[in-house]
């Protein structure tokens, strides 16, 4: 996963949290997002952790700020990240 990531298009990068999703049960995910006027919503990555501590560090460590989850979130969102 590359956070950071250049893109041609006008929008922003979003990390999301996901605590055990269905599709890596044993895992907590970091998804990046790109998020660009349409609206359009593009995958650009996925990193697997063992714990909710890991992916926080990682994103710390990236100086993210986490902007919580809004309530229509996916149930396996912990929180979302910019």
């Amino acid at each position: 996963m590359s956070v950071g990531a250049d893109t041609d298009d006008a929008g922003v990068q979003l990390f999301a949290i996901y605590d055990r999703p269905a599709d890596h049960p044993n895992h907590v995910v970091l998804r990046t997002w790109w998020v660009a006027p349409g609206p359009a919503v593009i995958p650009l990555g996925e990193a697997l952790c063992d714990t909710l501590g890991e992916a926080r560090a990682v994103m710390y460590a990236a100086g993210l700020v986490c902007l919580g989850r809004q309530d229509d979130d996916d149930p396996a969102i912990v929180e979302t990240w910019v």
